[in-house]
C-alpha cells in the first residue's frame, strides 16, 4: 500500500501536503469537489495498483470526502503549512479508512445439471451438491458466510420468494471475494457467468471419447434461476443481482467431480487469476477471458436449439471466433492459419494432427458457407439415425478449442519465459500480447518451413522418376 513506500520525495507526499494545506485554507469558503489538489491526490493514489484494481473512482472519492471531513473537525484552528508527520499520519489513517471499508462477500448461485458427489472446498471456491437438502445447504452456508441459521433461512425464504423458487434445489457454487460494495454488486453476474464458461470449458476438455449434443439433452422443468446472491455477514449488506444472459447461462450438463482433484483446481484457480474481474488484466489476459465466454455462448446456443434441422452455424461461428480471437491478429490466410496453430498446439489422443487440421478446414468452410451464402443445415445424423461426419468434427472442434482455452495458464507461463526479451520501450499493457503473437508466428513459420521441405522432397522423388523414365525411352 501506500505507507510502504512513502517518503518525503515521492509524489503521493507531495499530493497530500497540497491537498491538506488546500483544505486548511479553504475550509470556511468551502472545499470544491474538482479541485486540483483533489484530483491531483487521486491520480498520485490510483498509481498504487492494490488501489486502482479495488476501488471505483467516485467509491475512493465518497472515502476521501469522508477522510477530510473528519481532519478538519480533528483541527478546528489548524492553519497551512502542515507537518510532515500530519501527512504522513493522514495517509495511514486514509489506508486503515480505505481497509475498513473492504467487505468479505460470497456470490452464491445455482449451477443446474453439474453433478458432484462431495462438497468441494479449494481457495476461495466453495461447491455444495445438488443432494444435499435444503435444510443441509442453508446450515453450511450460514457457517460459510458466519451468521445465524436462523438468519440465513429468513435470506433464503426471501430468495425464494422474490427471486426463484427453486434456487435451492441444484448444486450451489460459492465464490469468495473481498471488496467495496459497489464492486460487487456491479461485477457479481459477470463473475459468475465467467465461473460458468470456465467450468465448462474445462469439463469440455477433459475426456474426447464423452462428446455430446449439448442441444437434444436439456429439458428441465423447474424454473430457471436468473440471479446471484451476495452474501455478507452484516445484515444490511445482502442482497441479489440478476445475470443478464439467456435462461441456459448456469446450466453445466456435466460431472464436476473433477474439481475433487488439487491439479484440476489449481488449473481452475490459475485460470480465474488470469483472466478474472478481481484485478485489471492487460490485452493477452482479455484475450483469453473473451474467448472463453465466447466458447461458453457456443454452448448457451446449443442448449437453446432443440431441433437437428437447426444446424451448427451459429454455434460454430462462436467457437471459431473463440479460437480466432486468442490465436490471430489481422492476418491473411485466416482458415488456414487457424487450422495450422490449433493442430500444432493441440493434442488429440487417437487423432493426428492432420486429422486435426482436416476436420478444421473443412469446419471453417461450413463457416464461410453459414455467413457469407446463408446455408445453416449442418445435419446431426443421417438417414440411419447415427451420429453423421459432420457431428463427430463439431465435436472435434469443441474438443480441441476447449483445450486450446484451458491450458491458457500454459501459454501465460510460456510469454512470461519469452518476455525478457522485450525491450523497455513497449507497454506493459500490450507487452504480453506481442510476445504471445511472436511466439505464435514462430510455429506458423515452422509448419511452412517443414510443409516446404516436404514439398521440395516430393518434388524430387518426382523429378528422379520423371528422370529414370526419360533415360529408360531415350535408351530404348
Amino acid at each position: 500500500m501506500i505507507t510502504n513506500t512513502i517518503n518525503k520525495s515521492s509524489n503521493i507526499y507531495k499530493k497530500t501536503s497540497d491537498l491538506l494545506n488546500y483544505c486548511l485554507k479553504n475550509r470556511n469558503v468551502g472545499i470544491q469537489s474538482d479541485a486540483p489538489s483533489i484530483i491531483g491526490f487521486i491520480n498520485a493514489a490510483y498509481q498504487e495498483t492494490e488501489l486502482s484494481e479495488k476501488w471505483s473512482v467516485s467509491d475512493f472519492y465518497n472515502l476521501l470526502i469522508h477522510a477530510i471531513e473528519t481532519y478538519l473537525s480533528e483541527n478546528p484552528v489548524g492553519a497551512p503549512p502542515v507537518k510532515d508527520q500530519t501527512i504522513i499520519n493522514f495517509i495511514g489513517r486514509f489506508e486503515s479508512l480505505l481497509s475498513n471499508n473492504l467487505v468479505d462477500y460470497w456470490l452464491i448461485f445455482p449451477l443446474m445439471r453439474a453433478n458432484v458427489n462431495n462438497l468441494v472446498q479449494f481457495k476461495e471456491f466453495t461447491i455444495i451438491p445438488e443432494k444435499f437438502t435444503r435444510q443441509e445447504k442453508i446450515r453450511y452456508l450460514a457457517s460459510l458466510i458466519d451468521i445465524s441459521e436462523n438468519e440465513m433461512i429468513t435470506r433464503a425464504n426471501h430468495t425464494e420468494k422474490t427471486r426463484s423458487p427453486s434456487f435451492f434445489d441444484y448444486t450451489l457454487l460459492c465464490y469468495k471475494v473481498r471488496h467495496y460494495p459497489s464492486w460487487v454488486s456491479n461485477n457479481a453476474n459477470r463473475i459468475a457467468l465467467l465461473v460458468v464458461a470456465l467450468l465448462r470449458t474445462i469439463s469440455n476438455s477433459l475426456d474426447f471419447e464423452k462428446q455430446k449434443s449439448f442441444g437434444l439433452m436439456l429439458d428441465d422443468q423447474k424454473e430457471i434461476n436468473r440471479h446471484v446472491l451476495i452474501h455478507t455477514k452484516e445484515s444490511s449488506k445482502w442482497g441479489h443481482e440478476p445475470i443478464w444472459a439467456n435462461e441456459k447461462s448456469t446450466v453445466l450438463l456435466g460431472n464436476l467431480n473433477w474439481l475433487q482433484d488439487p491439479c484440476e483446481q489449481n488449473k481452475f484457480s490459475e485460470l480465474m487469476k488470469l483472466c478474472g474481474y478481481e484485478e485489471k488484466i492487460d490485452r493477452f489476459a482479455y484475450r483469453i477471458r473473451r474467448s472463453i465466454l465466447l466458447y461458453s455462448k457456443s454452448v448457451d446456443i446449443q442448449l437453446n436449439n432443440h431441433l437437428a434441422s437447426d444446424g451448427f452455424g451459429l454455434e460454430l461461428l462462436h467457437l471459431l471466433i473463440s479460437a480466432e480471437g486468442i490465436l490471430l491478429e489481422r492476418e491473411n490466410e485466416k482458415r488456414r492459419r487457424l487450422a495450422v496453430l490449433l493442430s500444432e498446439l493441440v493434442q488429440v489422443q487417437g487423432k493426428t494432427n492432420q486429422e486435426i487440421y482436416a476436420a478444421i478446414d473443412d469446419i471453417y468452410n461450413w463457416r464461410s458457407d453459414y455467413v457469407h451464402e446463408g446455408n445453416d443445415v449442418f445435419p446431426e445424423y443421417n438417414e440411419d439415425f447415427y451420429e453423421s461426419k459432420t457431428l463427430e468434427k463439431v465435436y472435434l472442434l469443441r474438443y480441441v478449442i476447449s483445450c486450446l482455452l484451458s491450458n491458457s495458464s500454459k501459454w501465460g507461463q510460456i510469454v512470461d519465459l519469452r518476455s525478457h526479451k522485450l525491450t523497455n520501450t513497449k507497454p506493459p499493457f500490450t507487452a504480453r500480447e506481442i510476445v504471445w503473437f511472436s511466439y505464435l508466428r514462430e510455429i506458423w513459420d515452422a509448419y511452412n518451413s517443414k510443409d516446404t521441405c516436404k514439398l521440395i522432397s516430393r518434388l524430387r522423388i518426382i523429378i528422379k522418376k520423371i528422370t529414370r523414365k526419360i533415360i529408360s525411352w531415350s535408351n530404348n
